[in-house]
């Protein structure tokens, strides 16, 4: 546990992001969930749920019954069933596909966790964790995410790319945290519309999901990229300064003589 919380703190230090890091923990039963995280006391979208915890701070835990969104398939909560997609793909597509079975094949894509295996998840602070998370969960903005980017390629052998990924709806959840959970990859998405509508997520912002497993190796990735090529963030602007001094200035000199 002091371990990853050094390994966050140089996180933190490099990537400077204006809301809380949030760890995310799956749980089998809500029994085992340390104390002090408290349900909500209303039934919450996962796109809140994020947001309370880091925008506010909250610890909260949720199960089936707390969460008022499709998440609740996607962390395997409930059954992926034939009934559920022929449902959700119903209501998708008019909203989002040109065909109704377009919207069932995309419905059928959505990465999640295997049914049963979880019944909770926890939120909170990263600094407030108790003990090691599945995820960590940040916000930045374009300029940090790069600081990311860079860090993941300076440490793979898979060559210089990289995916994003934009899934709307679910964008966060499905792409971002069960993908990420699943694959134990570093995922980057953008926000869709119940992160902007319910999460209160900006415009200048991008989900950036990295498995506690691949910490270690994301923090020396960002601190070898940052010796090699001398940038961190906030990056330093080269401000040009003009040598040759114009007639505006020659003006000036002669008051200052």
């Amino acid at each position: 546990m002091e371990e990853w919380q050094k390994l966050v703190g140089q996180l933190s230090k490099q990537i400077r992001p204006t809301t809380y890091p949030v760890a995310i923990k799956f749980f089998e039963g809500i029994d085992n969930v340390p104390k002090g995280m408290r349900r909500p006391k209303v039934r919450v979208h996962g796109c809140s749920l994020f947001s309370l915890a880091r925008r506010h701070g909250s610890s909260l835990v949720t199960t089936v019954d707390d969460i008022a969104c499709t998440a609740i398939a996607i962390f395997g909560f409930i059954e992926f069933s034939e009934d559920f997609i022929n449902w959700y793909s119903d209501f998708l597509a008019p909203l989002y596909a040109k065909t109704r079975e377009a919207a069932e094949k995309t419905v059928r894509s959505f990465p999640r966790i295997e049914y049963g295996k979880f019944s909770a998840i926890t939120v909170s602070p990263l600094e407030k964790a108790e003990i090691e998370p599945d995820l960590i969960m940040v916000y930045m903005n374009p300029a940090q995410v790069v600081q990311v980017l860079v860090g993941v390629l300076k440490r793979s052998e898979k060559g210089m790319r990289l995916e994003f990924t934009f899934g709307d709806p679910l964008s966060t959840c499905s792409y971002g945290i069960a993908k990420a959970y699943n694959t134990k990859e570093v995922r980057i998405v953008i926000p869709g519309t119940g992160d902007r509508e319910s999460g209160l997520t900006q415009d200048d912002e991008l989900a950036v999901i990295i498995p506690i497993e691949k910490l270690s190796y994301l923090v020396s990735g960002i601190e070898e990229s940052v010796k090699a090529m001398g940038r961190s963030y906030p990056v330093r602007m080269k401000v040009e300064v003009p040598t040759e001094i114009n007639e505006y200035q020659k003006g000036l000199l002669r008051f200052s003589k």
